[in-house]
């Protein structure tokens, strides 16, 4: 099965470009480049979940750090569209119009599978949502495709972890019925 999971659309990302520099867009982007909710976030959230998952979730440990590798992707990619936009793209965000930089303190430290996967299945929601948000932001064309296209890989990424949690879901009824019995 592993071979043949999909962790990001086959269609090619579009070309990195800006139809004028921006700067507001590309502060606008940033919190999705490194903020709490953010792309930086992802990877190592991802990379964190694959190293401390019992050994029964072998399979999903890969799933994370196949899905990780496409966050960073997406990742280069934003970083690559803010300095095509005249930005500086640093690892902070700009909430409240004030610069706040990047820390792994917003990672949930956490090996309970159930949690685990809520917390991915809500960290996909939040990019889907965010990127949705900033398409309507936005008025560059370009700048739009590329957030389009990421939205399609976060949706993949979305209905993995949903996979393994009804997967997992599923197994817990079975066990608690079998004691049952």
């Amino acid at each position: 099965m592993e071979s043949t999971t999909l962790y990001a659309s086959p269609e090619p990302y579009p070309s990195i470009q800006a139809a004028a520099p921006n700067i507001a867009y590309a502060q606008l982007l940033a919190a999705s480049l490194a903020s709490a909710r953010s792309e930086l976030t992802a990877i190592t959230q991802y990379t964190y979940f694959s190293w401390v998952l019992d050994t029964e979730w072998a399979q999903l440990c890969t799933v994370f750090r196949n899905i990780a590798n496409v966050e960073m992707r997406h990742l280069d990619l934003l970083g690559r569209t803010i300095t095509a936009l005249g930005g500086n793209p640093m690892f902070r965000a700009f909430p409240y119009k004030r610069p706040a930089f990047w820390s792994s303190g917003v990672l949930h430290y956490q090996s309970h599978i159930e949690k685990v996967l809520h917390i991915s299945i809500a960290g996909e929601q939040e990019a889907i949502d965010g990127y949705q948000h900033l398409s309507k932001l936005i008025q560059d064309q370009s700048v739009i495709d590329l957030l389009q296209r990421i939205i399609v890989d976060e949706e993949i990424h979305l209905h993995l972890f949903q996979q393994y949690l009804t997967t997992r879901q599923t197994k817990s009824k079975q066990l608690f019925h079998n004691d049952i019995i």
